[in-house]
């Protein structure tokens, strides 16, 4: 297994990988994208024998107003979204991902990572962020259809 940044010729596959990603039904709002979405965004793909098998992107952002773990104007880099192909999970290949990203994130001056994460099975997720990657627990979104 190799994580590498994605270049433009993996956009398609990047983009089939979404289409798996949002048939799955395992998350609340994913939609698949098509390859353009991808253009501006800085994309980690895990590639095992020749195949595209998972991807990690997300996009820098400043900071807009002081917050408890961060300040105005600090940079960030907000992971958009992750995904392996499910005979890949429990490989680490996730992590591997998410790995590459917070180090390249951090070579380039961001002071967090962020991200707004969704899963039908809450309990998996948040093992995942929290015990795997030790991301803080900062707030939960939760609704109630009525």
């Amino acid at each position: 297994m190799k994580i590498k940044f994605a270049q433009n010729q993996d956009l398609n596959n990047v983009a089939e990988l979404s289409k798996m990603f949002a048939s799955e039904n395992c998350c609340n709002g994913i939609v698949a994208d098509p390859k353009d979405y991808y253009l501006d965004k800085v994309i980690a793909i895990a590639i095992d024998d020749d195949q595209i098998v998972g991807y990690a992107y997300g996009n820098f952002e400043m900071a807009k107003k002081n917050k408890s773990y961060v300040n105005k104007d600090d940079k960030i880099f907000y992971l958009e979204e992750m995904y392996v192909v499910p005979s890949k999970r429990n490989l680490h290949l996730g992590e591997k991902l998410f790995n590459f990203l917070e180090s390249y994130a951090k070579e380039q001056g961001a002071v967090v990572m962020e991200l707004n994460a969704v899963s039908k099975n809450y309990l998996k997720l948040l093992n995942f962020y929290i015990n795997k990657l030790n991301m803080s627990f900062l707030s939960a979104y939760l609704y109630k259809k009525i």
